[in-house]
């Protein structure tokens, strides 16, 4: 059988989860709740975000948009303008109240 030998040149261990009681996770699933209608759960991804380092920084964060599930994380990701400016009034419902 084939022998393969590696070195592992750059690592990045995933911080801690955000908790699901942290201030901003309640804040978002309200904002989402109350512009979109619909009730937000949270899930982890097991990769690198550009939150990641901000949590490892000890930060509460979270991160979500609305986006196209076919073609999420794939070639030619996209998301759509109604989608983008739904996604403002939750943001700004974040920010107003």
């Amino acid at each position: 059988g084939a022998k393969i030998k590696y070195t592992v040149i750059d690592r990045v261990d995933a911080p801690d989860p955000t908790p699901d009681g942290a201030e901003i996770v309640v804040l978002l699933k309200k904002a989402i709740k109350s512009v979109i209608g619909k009730d937000a759960f949270t899930v982890g991804i097991g990769g690198e975000t550009f939150a990641s380092f901000l949590r490892g920084k000890g930060f509460s964060v979270a991160v979500w948009s609305t986006t196209v599930i076919e073609s999420a994380h794939m070639p030619d990701e996209y998301c759509l303008i109604p989608h983008i400016l739904q996604d403002i009034e939750v943001y700004k419902y974040i920010l107003y109240n």
